[in-house]
């Protein structure tokens, strides 16, 4: 087919090539607008703004499709889901190659700190999708419940196949303040129900190993306990 274009308040899709059933396909795929366009195609994705654009180019057969191309993502806001900060001012690069995905130059404002990120994804034909992306974190401040307050720099990579990934790296916990009150009598009461020991499917969780260094910073202040700690 020769044009095929596709337009919503916030999207802009446009293809140009050819797709036969039995022999290779070569299609220019041009994708771009505003990033909340997403929002309803990535259900980790809770709201989104900001302009990005996607040149690819898809060849091989339908069974076995291969890529290339470039994107951008400039200034951008970002909510994801069961994460307590907003990013800010997200930008970066991305290309494509083969079945590769690689982010490059990622920066962003989290948490009145910054981020920078990199790596890539391998969409492997017939095996599980492997992930290696690199954050550095830079004095990110964490408000996780009313309650507690934390302040983290450091290093975090997400690394391995997508049914065993694994999370390691080194946190530096330059502050952490816990305020919440303590009910002592519920706190310790039996309860007649055993714990319940939750299981997980393969994809389900993350394997962690990460190292979390607080040297006199951790603060407990409620109506039982005055107190400073250390961990590492």
């Amino acid at each position: 087919f020769a044009d095929v274009a596709l337009e919503t308040p916030q999207l802009k899709l446009h293809i140009q090539g050819r797709m036969p059933l039995q022999a290779s396909m070569g299609l220019r795929v041009a994708l771009g607008g505003d990033l909340g366009g997403l929002v309803d195609v990535w259900p980790w994705l809770e709201a989104a703004a900001g302009p990005f654009e996607l040149q690819m180019l898809l060849e091989g057969s339908l069974e076995s499709p291969t890529f290339s191309g470039v994107g951008q993502l400039n200034d951008a806001t970002m909510r994801l889901q069961h994460f307590p900060e907003q990013f800010e001012a997200l930008t970066t690069g991305v290309r494509l190659s083969g079945r590769t995905i690689q982010f490059t130059s990622g920066s962003a404002s989290v948490g009145s700190g910054n981020i920078e990120f990199g790596g890539d994804i391998d969409l492997r034909q017939q095996q599980a999708t492997t992930v290696n992306l690199r954050t550095y974190l830079r004095s990110i401040r964490l408000h996780p419940s009313a309650d507690l307050n934390m302040l983290l720099s450091g290093e975090l990579m997400l690394q391995g196949e997508t049914d065993n990934l694994e999370l390691h790296g080194n946190i530096d916990l330059e502050s952490l303040m816990y305020t919440a009150n303590l009910d002592l009598e519920r706190l310790i009461q039996s309860s007649p129900k055993s714990l319940r020991v939750p299981t997980f499917e393969p994809g389900e969780a993350l394997n962690l190993k990460v190292n979390v260094r607080a040297d006199d910073n951790v603060v407990v202040s409620n109506n039982v306990v005055e107190a400073e700690f250390q961990t590492n």
